[in-house]
C-alpha cells in the first residue's frame, strides 16, 4: 500500500504565495477580465437599421462597411456621458481654411457661409453642413465633417446661423429650430454660386431639426438631393424634459449650452433689445432652455410662447413627407433624444429614409479607440455615406 506525499508541488506553492502576497493584483486581474468580457458581450453591438425598404437600406449596407460591423465605443468612456463629453474635449482641431460669404436676409438679419474647397475639386457636388445649437465652422466636429467632405471630393460650406461664428446680429431674431427660411436662402446662394452642382446636406442636433423641417415643407420640391442627420431631437418637448429634469443632465449640458447662448446675447444685447417682446434680463438669468426660449427664442421668432415654439419645431411626425434619400444616425442612450422620441414606424413606412440606431454613442459623441483624438465612428459612417451617394 502506497501513500502520496501531501507536500504541495513547487508550482502550487508559488501560486499560493502569489495569491497571499499580491491579493490586489489578483483581484484587479479578475475584475479587468470580467470588465473586458462584459464590454465585448454587452456594449459592443452592430447598429440596427430601420426603413429604406426596397433599395436604399440594401445599398447602404453594401457601400457603408461601418453599418454592417459592430460599433466599439471607447472602452473607458462608453457611457453616454463619456461619449458626449469626451469627444468635444479631446477631439483635435483641424487646419481648415475657409472663405466667408455673408448673406443679408429680407428681415435685415445676416448669416455667414464658410466655404472650403480643394484646388483639384470638380464642381459637381456641394456638401452643406448645418451645426448644432451654438455651433459654427470653428468647432472640432464640424471641421472633421468638412474634412470628410473634402476627402470625398466635394465643395464644402458651413451654415453659420444668426449670431454664431462671431457674426453680429443685425436684426432682433435668434436662431430657431423651425426657421427654414434662412436655410432656403443658403440653398439659393449655393445654387447661384454653383448652378450645376447637386447638394448633399448634413444636419447635427438642432441642425438636423432645421434640415428635417425643410425637407418636410419642400417635399418633392427639395433642392437637396440627399442628406444625413445625426443625434436629432425628434420631439423637442420630450428632449427638453430629458435634459432639464435629470439633475446630472442639467448640470453637464444645459448649463454649458446656456452659457454659450448667453455669450451671444451679451454681444448683441443692443440689437435684441429692439424687439418689444424680448426679455433680455430673464434670458440672461435663465437656468433652463424653457426659461431662455420663453424669454428670447420664441418671441424673437414670432411665437407667443415657448410651448407653441416647441410644438411647431417637433419633427417626429414629419418623416412621411421626406422624398430624398435621408439617413439618420441616433444612439439609444442620447441624453437629448430618448429612444421613445424616435419615430421608428415612420422610418419603416418611408422607403426614402433609413434610421441607423446604435446602443451607445451619446449625443453626437460616437467615439472609438483608446485615445479618441481623431475621426469618430460617425465620421466613418458619414464619409462612407458620401461615397455611396455618388
Amino acid at each position: 500500500m502506497s501513500f502520496q506525499d501531501p507536500t504541495p508541488s513547487p508550482s502550487c506553492s508559488s501560486l499560493t504565495s502569489t495569491v497571499y502576497n499580491h491579493p490586489v493584483l489578483i483581484i484587479g486581474t479578475i475584475l479587468t477580465a470580467v470588465y473586458f468580457s462584459w464590454y465585448h458581450f454587452v456594449v459592443v453591438r452592430r447598429p440596427l437599421l430601420y426603413g429604406g425598404r426596397d433599395r436604399l437600406r440594401d445599398h447602404l449596407l453594401s457601400q457603408c462597411r461601418s453599418l454592417s460591423q459592430p460599433y466599439r465605443p471607447t472602452i473607458w468612456a462608453w457611457h453616454y456621458h463619456g461619449t458626449t463629453i469626451i469627444r468635444p474635449l479631446i477631439q483635435k482641431l483641424l487646419p481648415i481654411q475657409y472663405n466667408r460669404q455673408m448673406l443679408h436676409l429680407p428681415d435685415g438679419g445676416q448669416i455667414g457661409l464658410d466655404w472650403a474647397k480643394r484646388a483639384d475639386t470638380i464642381d459637381n457636388t456641394v456638401l452643406l453642413i448645418i451645426p448644432g445649437l451654438s455651433g459654427d465652422s470653428s468647432i472640432n466636429y464640424v471641421q472633421h465633417f468638412v474634412q470628410d467632405g473634402l476627402e470625398a471630393g466635394h465643395i464644402c460650406v458651413v451654415f453659420n446661423q444668426r449670431g454664431m461664428g462671431n457674426i453680429p446680429l443685425t436684426s432682433p431674431c435668434m436662431v430657431s429650430a423651425n426657421n427654414t427660411r434662412d436655410l432656403e436662402a443658403v440653398i439659393d446662394a449655393i445654387n447661384k454660386s454653383y448652378p450645376n452642382a447637386s447638394i448633399i446636406a448634413l444636419g447635427v442636433s438642432l441642425g438636423g431639426i432645421i434640415l428635417t423641417n425643410y425637407l418636410h415643407c419642400a417635399g418633392g420640391r427639395s433642392k437637396i438631393s440627399s442628406c444625413m442627420t445625426i443625434s436629432t431631437p425628434w420631439d423637442v418637448e420630450l428632449s427638453r424634459h430629458s435634459v432639464e429634469e435629470k439633475t446630472i443632465n442639467r448640470l453637464l449640458y444645459v448649463n454649458f449650452l446656456l452659457g454659450r447662448l448667453r455669450n451671444v446675447v451679451r454681444k448683441n444685447v443692443t440689437e435684441l433689445a429692439k424687439h418689444p417682446s424680448v426679455n433680455i434680463e430673464r434670458a440672461m438669468n435663465a437656468k433652463t432652455f424653457t426659461e431662455f426660449d420663453d424669454a428670447l427664442t420664441a418671441p424673437s421668432n414670432g411665437y407667443e410662447s415657448c410651448e407653441q415654439y416647441y410644438e411647431e419645431s417637433c419633427i417626429h411626425d414629419k418623416v412621411k413627407n421626406i422624398q430624398v434619400p435621408f439617413i439618420c444616425v441616433m444612439a439609444m442612450d442620447d441624453p437629448f433624444s430618448p429612444t421613445e422620441c424616435i419615430p421608428i414606424d415612420a422610418f419603416e413606412s418611408n422607403p426614402n429614409t433609413v434610421l441607423v440606431l446604435t446602443r451607445h454613442g451619446g449625443h453626437f459623441g460616437f467615439i472609438e479607440g483608446v485615445y479618441p483624438r481623431g475621426r469618430s465612428w460617425m465620421n466613418k459612417v458619414f464619409f462612407e455615406f458620401l461615397l455611396a451617394m455618388k
